[in-house]
């Protein structure tokens, strides 16, 4: 993590005020890698009803050194903090990377959707995946 720093932009009043005005979300949380001033790395929550959305990004440059973890862990300790118990996301199904680290990060498949998402005329298959806190 040699010139990393995670940076929570939900500590920023300005970020906070603004991201509780939009109406699919209570509020959210974020996490940010930074590599010499540049973000190489983000992970949200998207919150409501006390069940978070989550996404997680990591530039290909930085993939496969821990970040997503990190990022993900870092996310998790402030939802628990929260009093939210379930995380939800969906994913491709050919989209391995981002399938094996939910699947090292405690999520589990819950559902799978043959015509997930279409996309140049083509159906998508997607995994619904949940994670317990």
């Amino acid at each position: 993590y040699r010139g990393l720093a995670v940076l929570l932009l939900s500590t920023i009043p300005l970020a906070r005020k603004l991201l509780k005005k939009l109406p699919f979300a209570t509020h959210f949380l974020f996490s940010v890698a930074l590599s010499k001033n540049k973000v190489v790395g983000i992970c949200f929550l998207t919150v409501k009803n006390n069940e978070g959305a989550y996404a997680v990004a990591v530039h290909p440059k930085y993939q496969g050194m821990g970040i997503g973890t990190k990022l993900s862990y870092d996310i998790f300790n402030q939802a628990e903090k929260e009093g939210i118990r379930k995380i939800r996301l969906g994913v491709y199904q050919n989209n391995l990377k981002a399938v094996n680290l939910y699947k090292k990060i405690g999520f589990k498949i819950t559902k799978k959707h043959p015509k997930g998402d279409y996309w140049n005329g083509k159906y998508i298959p997607m995994y619904s995946m949940e994670k317990m806190l």
